[in-house]
C-alpha cells in the first residue's frame, strides 16, 4: 500500500493517500488484538472488522482508478 500511495498525486496526501493508509495499518492491527482475545466470538469480531477495512481500501482505489480514466 506505501509503495502505491507513494506515487499518488503530492495534493491527495492528506486526502485519499492518508485515509488508504490509515485504513490498511487498521487490518493487521485488528487481526492480532483479536486474536489476544479470550474467546472466540470476539476474534471473529475483530476479523469481521479488519474484512471492513479491507472493503473500503478497494472501494478507494476502485474509486481512484476510475479518476484516473
Amino acid at each position: 500500500i506505501y509503495l502505491v500511495t507513494k506515487q499518488f498525486p503530492k495534493e491527495e496526501l492528506f486526502g485519499l493517500t492518508a485515509q488508504i493508509r490509515r485504513s490498511a495499518s487498521t487490518v493487521p492491527t485488528n487481526i492480532v488484538e483479536g486474536q489476544a482475545r479470550e474467546y472466540t466470538k470476539e476474534f471473529i469480531q475483530f476479523l469481521f472488522i479488519a474484512k471492513g477495512s479491507l472493503i473500503g481500501i478497494k472501494m478507494m482505489l476502485n474509486k481512484l482508478i476510475k479518476s484516473l480514466r
